[in-house]
């Protein structure tokens, strides 16, 4: 299943690795080891903010995502499930909603 997951990494723990020059390859080493679909890197209410597409199997699998942010950031991860387009079309949303709006 994908899943979006939007990081805001610590700005005072971002700001030293970057001056020190360790974030760009903890990030390069979060991404491989992620393999996500899509990485995009913005600002979102004054701070850092990232959003990753990632493929998760199993609950037991969401860890493996968040640690590297937790641990290696100190950062805030949030997990949001999402469809595509396709996923969008094979999910019978007009059965469903009208079984929904007639309750």
């Amino acid at each position: 299943m994908r899943f979006l997951v939007k990081v805001r990494p610590d700005r005072e723990r971002t700001n030293t690795s970057i001056v020190e020059g360790s974030f760009d390859q903890t990030m390069q080493q979060v991404l491989s080891h992620l393999k996500p679909e899509a990485a995009y890197f913005f600002e979102e209410q004054g701070h850092r903010t990232a959003i990753f597409v990632v493929d998760i199997q199993k609950a037991s699998e969401l860890p493996n995502v968040g640690e590297p942010f937790f641990h290696g950031m100190g950062a805030e991860v949030h997990f949001h499930p999402v469809m595509s387009a396709q996923d969008l079309r094979e999910s019978n949303l007009r059965e469903t909603a009208s079984q929904w709006s007639r309750a």
